[in-house]
């Protein structure tokens, strides 16, 4: 189904934060256990298709096109990744501490996931990530 996406992420690492928050439209579905969302984005470096299939204990986000990056996630373990750019491919750890999935009436829901996050081994920050859908329909939503 069509569905309007907000992917907000917080950055944290010791006393600072950041959060940045992106609004674009994609799709959801369900089948099996898994939930699948795709989107795209737009950024300065080009346009980045986004994949990401979730179920109750972990989540694949994969995201190809201006970069190029495969992070997994189960909870309450250390999933290795990687993340590709123009230099070259770094390894990636993602530590997940929480991983949750709401759905509301099938028509929109909300996927949150706590992770401290590692490139090259070195901590790159610890990283709250809310990805929410709804399904479009109404006027109102693309405002």
């Amino acid at each position: 189904m069509p569905v309007k996406v907000v992917v907000r992420t917080t950055i944290s690492q010791g006393d600072e934060s950041e959060v940045f928050e992106l609004v674009t439209f994609g799709r959801f579905f369900h089948k099996g256990s898994a939930f699948y969302l795709f989107y795209e984005e737009e950024l300065d470096v080009g346009k980045i298709k986004t994949s990401v299939k979730f179920s109750d204990e972990d989540a694949v986000i994969i995201r190809s096109g201006a970069v190029n990056m495969r992070l997994a996630f189960h909870l309450n373990h250390q999933m290795k990744g990687h993340y590709e750019t123009p230099y070259g491919t770094m390894d990636t750890m993602t530590d997940t501490k929480n991983l949750t999935h709401q759905q509301t009436s099938g028509k929109e829901g909300k996927l949150n996931l706590l992770y401290d996050f590692r490139l090259q081994e070195d901590h790159a920050g610890t990283y709250q990530l809310e990805i929410s859908y709804k399904k479009e329909g109404t006027a109102n939503e693309h405002s």
